[in-house]
């Protein structure tokens, strides 16, 4: 089953949260620093309706996005912005640099929605977990956040970018309720903040899961939260439990 979570970049700590039995990695980043610690969720975890363990949640979505098409039909009036090539850009150096210093330790992460990095079904045992902490401090310093991951600006700049994020979802082809007015969004603050991504439904074939992982590269997600969700074609299957 896919699995998913909500990051926050800068200092604020990051939650990602699963749905399926098993082992999972939850990894509470504090991007300004470098450091982080990891947290193992055993057993049932059920969904993506609620946060484990984080101070502020924005209120969860009762609709969903479409299609689940692995190629989605893009609205030939849009016009990219030109903040979200420079979004994309980073993102993708974000990602091949952490995978590749991972690698470095013989570890594998995954990629996932929001320019993030999510490990899936690691094993519970002293080494992995140690090997782990070793790696992260390594490549969280060698490849760290983009800057923009860390800008907890919450102005009518930002609200601007939520709304384009929105409208690029929209052109290709999902379906996105009304945001909330400027006021309101800057308000509730960067952890909380309404993120339209919240409105994409989860992948759970092959087409859909493409289709998210073509979406989230023509409409990255700005900030200043950030939902990931595993693009790994192995989050499609019910995986077994780690050994302990």
């Amino acid at each position: 089953m896919a699995w998913c979570g909500v990051v926050f970049g800068g200092s604020d700590i990051s939650v990602r949260f699963f749905e399926g039995a098993g082992v999972r990695l939850v990894r509470f980043f504090i991007g300004s620093f470098g450091f982080y610690r990891k947290v193992m969720l055993c057993g049932l975890v059920l969904g993506c309706g609620c946060l484990v363990g984080c101070t502020a949640t924005q209120d969860q979505p009762t609709t969903q996005g479409k299609p689940t098409v692995s190629t989605p039909t893009v609205n030939p009036t849009w016009v990219e912005p030109g903040w979200i090539a420079q979004v994309r850009q980073a993102n993708e150096e974000y990602q091949a640099g952490q995978i590749a210093c991972y690698a470095e330790y013989g570890l594998t992460p995954v990629k996932a929605t929001g320019g993030e990095v999510l490990f899936e079904n690691l094993p519970n045992d002293p080494g992995t977990q140690a090997l782990l902490e070793t790696a992260g401090v390594d490549c969280n310093a060698r490849v760290p956040l983009p800057a923009f991951k860390n800008d907890k600006t919450m102005d009518a700049a930002a609200y601007g970018r939520m709304l384009d994020t929105r409208n690029c979802i929209i052109a290709h082809g999902y379906t996105v309720p009304e945001p909330p007015s400027m006021e309101t969004w800057i308000d509730s603050g960067p952890s909380s903040a309404w993120n339209p991504y919240s409105y994409v439904s989860s992948s759970s074939t092959d087409a859909g899961l493409s289709a998210l992982a073509a979406l989230d590269q023509a409409c990255p997600q700005p900030g200043p939260n950030f939902i990931a969700s595993s693009l790994s074609p192995d989050s499609l299957t019910e995986p077994a439990e780690s050994a302990t």
